[in-house]
């Protein structure tokens, strides 16, 4: 499911902007307040969807202004309201999915078979890596039903009884070719 994007606030300071800020610490202690507030809004609209209005239509400013292929744009608009599902703030997320070097496929994959990807619509794909968006769910991520280990064994199994774990949060012991983003044992 398509995510709502908004942007991250975090900028590169050059000198001059790093030398004001440390003759004046009180602008980054505002620059962070401000941050904290806008953050305090989207918390507040969690509870209180109306409130979250004028940042639904940021969104979707951001994502006319960053996505001019109407085709591309429509397979990422999400098709809920902002705030249902968790917001991914990103400066190059939109940039990225219209790289050169990248393809997006807007179905659900049904099989794979080596490098290639079946997707429920029957089309196949070559690929070099595959970016699994699961979800969030932590306690037993879906994505431990379709991945297996050298053995043949789901992941889902060896997990049922026990809490997902992997090495520094990122590799899964006899699972050479998957690796996690934010995987379990990672503290944030």
């Amino acid at each position: 499911t398509a995510p709502w994007v908004l942007p991250k606030p975090d900028t590169d300071l050059g000198e001059l902007s790093k030398s004001i800020i440390a003759k004046y610490p009180k602008i980054q202690a505002t620059w962070r307040q401000t941050v904290a507030g806008a953050l305090n809004v989207i918390n507040f609209g969690l509870r209180n969807p109306k409130a979250l209005k004028p940042v639904n239509f940021a969104a979707k400013q951001l994502l006319k202004l960053q996505i001019k292929d109407p085709v591309l744009r429509k397979n990422v608009t999400p098709n809920f309201d902002i705030g249902c599902k968790r917001i991914l703030f990103a400066n190059n997320y939109y940039p990225a999915l219209q790289a050169s070097n990248t393809t997006l496929i807007p179905h659900g994959l049904v099989k794979v078979e080596g490098n290639t990807v079946i997707a429920a619509n029957g089309e196949r794909h070559e690929v070099d890596v595959i970016i699994w968006g699961t979800g969030f769910e932590v306690s037993h991520p879906p994505i431990g039903k379709r991945v297996h280990n050298e053995k043949g064994e789901c992941l889902a199994e060896l997990w049922k009884d026990s809490s997902p774990e992997a090495y520094l949060g990122t590799n899964i012991e006899n699972v050479p070719n998957a690796f996690l983003m934010l995987g379990p044992n990672v503290l944030v």
